[in-house]
């Protein structure tokens, strides 16, 4: 499947968008949670910036899932070969988490655009079992 970088991006914006909404606390002060939100969105577009350099040759790229994976893990050991602080892990595990959704997404998308085949015909099978009963 080949994926614009703009498609790329702007599932990549979604997915930090709702990554955003479902990490704002209750019980902290709106103040606090915007600070929180500002942190997550520059970790995720510095990551996903990076990522897209090293994958995009122009404007369209064909998805690889075991690429895209190689891409990120090179990424984020970067990350924390520069800063093995704690707090990197954690944004480390945010950029994991996030590269999860967007492998899932990809793969719909995919298994949308190209349906696989199936291996078995069941309907097949289940007419030569009748077949063979009879």
């Amino acid at each position: 499947m080949i994926i614009t970088k703009k498609e790329f991006k702007d599932t990549v914006k979604n997915i930090i968008v709702d990554g955003i909404n479902n990490t704002r606390q209750e019980n902290v002060t709106e103040e606090k949670n915007a600070e929180a939100d500002k942190k997550l969105a520059t970790v995720l577009t510095d990551y996903y910036e990076k990522v897209i350099r090293n994958i995009f040759c122009g404007d369209c790229w064909t998805y690889s899932e075991d690429e895209l994976t190689r891409v990120s893990t090179s990424v984020l050991d970067n990350r924390i070969s520069n800063n093995p602080e704690p707090l990197v892990f954690m944004e480390n595990m945010a950029c994991i988490a996030t590269t999860r959704l967007l492998i899932n997404m990809l793969e719909e998308k995919m298994q949308e655009e190209e349906p696989q085949e199936k291996e078995f015909d069941v309907e097949e099978i289940l007419k030569e079992a009748r077949s063979e009963q009879e």
